[in-house]
């Protein structure tokens, strides 16, 4: 392990839960670790997110593989006294259905649940307001999902960065970097430091001297969200209610669906964040009154309570996203020292402690899982 004042095992450039799950698990091995980021901790997508650790939202194959690993994974790291006990939760998840489109969409999701076994499981189908109280009319059918769970991404940052001696610098913008058959040399505003390996998980864009093949595949997706008031009254919603049309949005663009994709997500506050966009851009997070409007409109013929609630904040994060709808992990076939953890999207909450498990093995010498394999970035490049 190296122990100079500059020269670290790994430096890690990006300070979200994809980048701080990777920080916590070099430390785990006993690797010196340096951490980087252009503004600090969780001020990306890891600070905007609901927080969600789903199955039922990820695409058939290998995501689909790797979440169901990432929920086994967060399961053991909340076990009593373990380093996520405190933070992570399991809860119910809702999926619900509003058009004959939709219906489908259910019914494909059914059908994946009950080939996937534990640790997911259908624990009620039925139609409409007989589901939950509250309801709105327009609703045809809830899906009722067992075994999924929650986290705040900020939570899971602070509680991975503070666990270990992790050393951090912050705000600290990397320019370029360089490598030789030994180490990788790092160049910043702050200086210049050393490391056997390095990982860029930096989001939509690193600014560094990357191959294109592979940044021209990442775009910059925001997503607006709204946070309402608190209230003492309890609910029969006791996890996220999300539409079909949400996991739709994963195959079609946006604008080819009849309803926005939103979820409804009960808060342990008693508020309710309410969400989101999905908006291919140049990286903005600024919010406008018509998408809001349109989020609300829908959201509240959904479930009508939330009329009765004010909204105190409205906010929007920058995603990563890659064409293909897979994060970007692996090393780079130009630089055998700089691996990839970039464009999870929406993904990155729940695979964030599976990911930072197999980067730390990969380095230590252990081959990628198969899954794993499958985001590599080399299959930009052939």
């Amino acid at each position: 392990m190296k122990t100079t004042h500059n020269h670290y095992d790994l430096i890690i450039a990006g300070a979200g839960i994809v980048g701080s799950s990777v920080a916590y698990h070099a430390t785990l091995k006993g690797l010196s670790v340096l951490i980087m980021d252009t503004k600090g901790p969780f001020s990306g997508a890891s600070g905007a997110s609901d927080g969600a650790v789903s199955i039922c939202t990820k695409k058939s194959g290998a995501l689909t593989n790797l979440a169901l690993d990432a929920l086994k994974y967060y399961n053991s790291l909340s076990f009593k006294n373990n380093i996520l006990s405190k933070i992570y939760h399991k809860r119910p998840s809702y999926y619900f259905s509003t058009n004959d489109k939709e219906d489908q969409a259910i019914d494909d999701l059914s059908n994946k649940i009950k080939t996937l076994g534990n640790p997911v499981s259908i624990k009620s189908d039925r139609p409409g307001k007989e589901s939950i109280n509250g309801l709105g009319d327009k609703i045809h059918r809830v899906l009722e999902v067992a075994g999924e769970g929650h986290i705040l991404g900020y939570e899971a940052v602070n509680t991975y960065l503070n666990s270990q001696n992790i050393k951090h610098a912050w705000p600290c913008r990397l320019t370029r970097f360089e490598e030789n058959s030994s180490h990788v040399k790092v160049h910043t505003d702050l200086g210049t430091y050393i490391a056997d390996h390095l990982i860029i998980a930096t989001g939509v864009s690193a600014g560094l001297n990357l191959p294109n093949i592979i940044e021209s595949h990442i775009t910059p997706r925001s997503g607006q969200l709204i946070i309402t008031d608190r209230t003492t009254s309890t609910s029969d919603l006791k996890g996220p209610l999300t539409s079909a049309s949400y996991l739709l949005s994963k195959s079609y663009i946006p604008s080819e669906l009849s309803s926005p994709p939103i979820v409804i997500d009960p808060l342990s506050t008693g508020q309710f964040l309410i969400g989101s966009s999905r908006e291919d851009n140049s990286g903005s997070s600024t919010t406008d009154f018509l998408t809001v409007k349109r989020i609300l409109s829908h959201a509240s013929s959904c479930f009508p309570p939330l009329l009765s609630r004010q909204v105190i904040r409205v906010f929007a994060g920058v995603r990563a996203a890659v064409e293909d709808g897979h994060p970007i992990v692996g090393p780079i076939s130009s630089h055998a020292r700089v691996l990839l953890a970039k464009g999870f999207e929406g993904d990155g909450i729940c695979l964030s402690a599976i990911i930072g498990r197999e980067i730390i093995d990969f380095i230590r010498g252990k081959e990628f899982s198969k899954d794993v394999q499958t985001l590599t970035p080399e299959r930009f490049t052939v």
